[in-house]
């Protein structure tokens, strides 16, 4: 038993003797306090508890919000926030009476040091407030109402990025759903390798010569020939298939080729004509592709990245259309859901529809601001720029995919808008289109298109059942 007190009684000297240690450790931070400047002090020399006291006669000493911030961050990081929290709390309530006694020790060796200092000292060591002023309920350190103004940010800057990613997905799947109908994988077998080719715009007349029903009647001699069973492959001959749809039934006319040769029989018209090696044999299929008007319309294009958005995002926001849909039927307000009309500029986003109301429809791929002085330049008949109009990204520029005839199929187009105008119908004066990498006017058939959307905004996005 007196064994096990001695050791107590030893144990209790040593931690005394820590504790005193500490304390005299910490003397030097607070005699010196005065010429502190940022990065030089450091918390490891307070005591070995916390005094509130001083910490609170530390807070008031510093003659920065940025010296302040420090010191509680690092108090913070040593002691805890709920320390922290109290210190803040003590310097908030505390009273011109307790400040002023003469009995505090530390306001003394405040006095001291001030009484004993340079100019410069002085200077460092700010007074609360004035002997004759009431007592203030002091703000709470920078620290805090910066973590504060960041907590209460930081749900918008989530919200924004993931807007943002939403998008970015969208615009990656319709660039994946063009870039599929662009390059086109098919094998052939007499050379036991795959050749490239790109889908056609499905029955678009090119000249006065290629008048439609002349190219209809060239669509129909390929349909006659073209062994394509089922819903699918048919779509590929009403300009309606998906980009595997439009690749299998180019591989089953190709198969159908390769017997012909295998057996060495010519093959019938209306059929790619055989080559002699794989270089003949994809200018051969891209021909026959291009004659017959193999391919897909433009809505059939947009239809189509649609389809893939709602698949790969696990969205739900297509009509249940018993056939695949025109453009009118795209940006019709009486299906369920219906499409939305944007109204302006400012507003639009990947996956919208650029649609003409008498025969052609874009879907939107990728939105950015633009300060490119270029497309100003358009603008004015001068070139002339203002310092205002160089320094702001007063243009949204996007970009379009489509199925057109002008393009000869899949294809892109670059457009750009005055950003800050109220509607479409202002914006259109000064619309402008990127033709062989420079801006030029949009033509009056583009300035006459409508705006619409079927992809749900991320907050109100329906997840597919």
């Amino acid at each position: 038993m007196a064994e096990h007190e001695t050791g107590s009684q030893e144990k209790q000297e040593v931690v005394g003797q820590k504790h005193l240690l500490r304390q005299n450790e910490s003397q030097p931070l607070f005699d010196h306090f005065h010429c502190w400047e940022p990065g030089t002090f450091s918390i490891g020399e307070t005591p070995f508890w916390p005094r509130l006291d001083e910490h609170t006669e530390l807070l008031k000493l510093a003659k920065s919000d940025k010296q302040r911030a420090g010191l509680v961050l690092q108090l913070q990081q040593t002691y805890g926030n709920r320390y922290v929290q109290r210190l803040v709390e003590s310097v908030q309530i505390q009273s011109k009476p307790m400040l002023n006694s003469t009995k505090s020790v530390y306001k003394q060796k405040v006095n001291r040091i001030a009484d004993g200092g340079t100019k410069a000292t002085i200077s460092l060591i700010k007074p609360l407030f004035n002997e004759e002023q009431e007592p203030k309920v002091q703000m709470q350190p920078t620290f805090f109402i910066q973590r504060q103004e960041v907590e209460e940010q930081e749900p918008q800057m989530q919200s924004a990025s993931k807007e943002a990613e939403y998008y970015e997905k969208v615009a990656e799947i319709i660039k994946a759903t063009l870039d599929a109908y662009r390059q086109v994988k098919i094998w052939v077998p007499p050379v036991e390798d795959y050749v490239t080719v790109k889908a056609a715009y499905w029955t678009q007349a090119r000249s006065k010569k290629e008048t439609k029903s002349t190219l209809a009647k060239r669509h129909e001699e390929a349909v006659k020939v073209v062994i394509a069973k089922g819903e699918k492959l048919k779509r590929a001959e009403v300009g309606k298939a998906t980009p595997d749809e439009f690749q299998e039934y180019i591989q089953t006319a190709v198969n159908q080729v390769s017997d012909y040769v295998e057996k060495d029989k010519k093959p019938p018209q209306g059929l790619p004509k055989p080559g002699k090696n794989k270089e003949k044999w994809e200018i051969n299929i891209q021909k026959w592709i291009k004659y017959h008007q193999i391919g897909i319309d433009c809505s059939g294009f947009v239809y189509a990245a649609l389809l893939q958005v709602e698949k790969e995002m696990g969205l739900d926001f297509l009509p249940e259309w018993k056939l695949r849909p025109g453009e009118e039927a795209l940006v019709s307000s009486k299906t369920t859901p219906e499409a939305e009309r944007v109204k302006r500029p400012a507003d639009l986003k990947s996956g919208d529809m650029m649609y003409h109301a008498t025969d052609h429809i874009r879907i939107i791929m990728n939105i950015e601001k633009s300060t490119d002085p270029s497309v100003n330049k358009v603008v004015k008949s001068s070139g002339k720029l203002s310092e205002k109009e160089k320094g702001l990204p007063n243009w949204i520029v996007f970009t379009t995919a489509e199925s057109s005839g002008s393009k000869k199929g899949p294809a892109e187009k670059t457009f750009a808008f005055l950003a800050d105008v109220e509607n479409f119908q202002k914006g259109n004066k000064a619309m402008k289109q990127l033709s062989d990498s420079a801006w030029k006017k949009a033509k009056d058939y583009d300035k006459e298109c409508k705006y619409y959307r079927r992809i749900p905004m991320p907050e109100s996005a329906t997840l597919a059942q």
